[in-house]
């Protein structure tokens, strides 16, 4: 959804909500949308991949994608006040989320951890046996 939403703001340019561009005056409305579609096509990426490094990659985009909504649903509040709740809900919704499936990520790479040193505690007693 992030690097949807991040694209087509970046090619339709000039047509966001005044909350928005309130909240990341001049060119930081830009780079938030460059961040959101980049760090969610990182993300992205590393979901299809069916690897380790595919994992780590894409917690590194997941990392930096929650950064991003909630400091927009700070940025949010902070300008807009109570008008900008709804907005910033949104966007801590989002970064939850993303938390959520870091914390999975956490647990798959221990798993894998603890499944390599398993194996290769297994092969080094077959070595000795030898």
């Amino acid at each position: 959804m992030s690097v949807v939403l991040g694209i087509v703001s970046i090619l339709v340019s000039g047509t966001t909500s005044p909350g928005i561009s309130n909240a990341f005056p001049g060119d930081t409305e830009n780079y938030f949308f460059v961040s959101m579609a980049v760090f969610g096509g990182l993300s992205l990426y590393g979901a299809l991949q069916r690897s380790v490094v595919g994992l780590l990659v894409e917690r590194a985009g997941l990392i930096v994608l929650s950064a991003i909504y909630l400091g927009y649903s700070v940025a949010v509040v902070s300008n807009s006040g109570f008008r900008g709740i709804t907005p910033a809900v949104f966007g801590l919704a989002i970064a939850v989320a993303n938390v959520a499936r870091l914390v999975q990520i956490s647990r798959d790479l221990k798993r894998v951890k603890a499944s390599v040193a398993a194996e290769c505690t297994a092969d080094s007693g077959q070595d000795e046996s030898r």
